[in-house]
């Protein structure tokens, strides 16, 4: 398949309360978009016991088209640190708003 995400996109991290969500951002260039932020986001989340790396697929395929990704490591995942209390869907849902 080629370069991993890593490879191709820097990892970044932000800091959400206790939790540090590491994620990467991927805007594709396109030749008809004067401005990045104007495009919409789409939120990539995984399931439980994986990572961002999991969308390595659609990501070759939705990278050609005009919006910006975000794949994230949920808490205790991948490069995100880990949850201080408790894991569940509410507390994930929170944290990536």
């Amino acid at each position: 398949m080629g370069r991993t995400m890593e490879e191709q996109t820097k990892l970044e991290k932000r800091r959400v309360g206790l939790v540090e969500i590491a994620y990467l951002e991927d805007t594709p260039p396109h030749e008809d978009v004067s401005d990045e932020e104007a495009l919409p986001i789409v939120l990539w989340l995984h399931g439980g016991y994986v990572t961002h790396r999991e969308w390595e697929p659609q990501r070759e395929h939705f990278g050609k088209k005009p919006w910006r990704s975000v794949y994230v490591d949920l808490p205790g995942h991948g490069g995100s640190s880990r949850c201080v209390d408790r894991y569940d869907v509410e507390l994930f849902a929170r944290d990536m708003l």
